[in-house]
């Protein structure tokens, strides 16, 4: 069993590319199993000093409740979602307890918080207000919070590794895309400023050459704002024997084009290859893998890459930027070989 509470003050944004208003709000999330479809589920949080700040206990029937939350379940596991109120200080520990056919099972966790912290740009290097958008597994708005005028942001947010962080502001898909954080490890206070700008590096994935060369491979889908109406424009792609419609997203980079770092360092681009990113449904996208050097870099702990690409070009008679940063972290082992936690 598992426990998560996001302290986020309420607010919203209007996204005008699809006329919406998203709120932010606190919540609780927790992960559990069972084997059983009905069962009850008990939380108890506690700040410091044994103040209890919430009780609630849901009923599950047939995988159901009548309580105003996000309930799923994937074979025998489940993760429930729950509005709370912002409490202020974030709790000292969850207690929770599980009632089913087979008796009762409880677990109480310890609360460890960290500051995620930063500043947010544009690509002229003027400050940029957005917000700051936090996914655990998932995606949507709830856990969110907004930087200041003059960019700056700080949040707390629960131990994890969170699947992905977004930047953005209300103007997405219109004046300007996302910029990402993907596979962040909140095991400490961390600082992490990011560029807003027209593009996205988007599912992006770093990984160690296990078998061959000092390297690491980096994947990752640059897509670009100017040419998001491709979207609507598929066209057919042969690959291995089998026809996709293929979206064109991307721009045509080149090494020059992108610039990575390791902790801060800038490492040496081998090469940068193009494949697609293919589906069940026949779409495919393309999408970039490059193997950078990582020779000089410290191999061992814990690892933030930093990974910017920025091309100019002509469209139509028209000069444009594509430009967009994102950032991916992981482990690897003592000799710098992948670690999969």
């Amino acid at each position: 069993m598992l426990a998560y509470w996001y302290n986020i003050p309420k607010d919203s944004m209007h996204l005008k590319m699809v006329n919406k208003t998203f709120q932010f709000y606190s919540t609780i999330e927790v992960y559990g199993k069972t084997k059983q479809d009905s069962f009850a589920l008990k939380i108890e949080v506690y700040q410091e000093y044994s103040k209890k700040i919430f009780n609630e206990e849901f009923f599950i029937k047939n995988k159901k409740t009548d309580k105003d939350c996000q309930l799923s379940f994937i074979n025998d596991c489940f993760k429930l979602v729950y509005p709370v109120e912002y409490a202020g200080n974030n709790p000292d520990k969850i207690i929770l307890t599980i009632s089913d056919s087979n008796g009762q099972r409880t677990k109480e966790i310890q609360c460890r918080y960290h500051k995620l912290y930063g500043r947010v740009y544009d690509f002229g290097g003027n400050p940029f207000k957005s917000f700051i958008t936090i996914r655990p597994d998932d995606f949507n708005f709830n856990t969110s919070i907004w930087s200041d005028s003059l960019g700056y942001y700080e949040i707390e947010l629960p131990e994890r590794t969170y699947n992905d962080i977004a930047v953005v502001d209300e103007d997405y898909g219109i004046k300007v895309a996302e910029a990402w954080g993907w596979h962040i490890i909140m095991d400490t206070d961390q600082n992490m400023d990011f560029k807003i700008g027209t593009g996205e590096v988007y599912n992006l994935n770093v990984w160690p050459n296990n078998g061959g060369g000092s390297t690491y491979f980096v994947s990752f889908r640059p897509m670009s704002l100017h040419l998001y109406g491709n979207a609507g424009n598929p066209q057919p792609v042969n690959i291995n024997g089998k026809e996709f419609k293929l979206i064109n997203l991307i721009p045509k980079l080149e090494i020059k084009d992108i610039k990575v770092l390791v902790n801060g360092k800038e490492c040496t681009i081998f090469s940068i290859q193009e494949y697609f990113e293919t589906g069940s449904e026949n779409g495919a996208v393309k999408a970039y893998l490059l193997q950078i050097d990582k020779k000089g870099l410290n191999k061992t702990g814990k690892q933030n890459l930093l990974l910017e690409f920025n091309l100019e070009e002509e469209i139509d008679g028209k000069k444009i930027s594509h430009n967009a940063v994102g950032y991916f972290q992981f482990f690897t082992n003592f000799h710098g070989l992948s670690n999969y936690y």
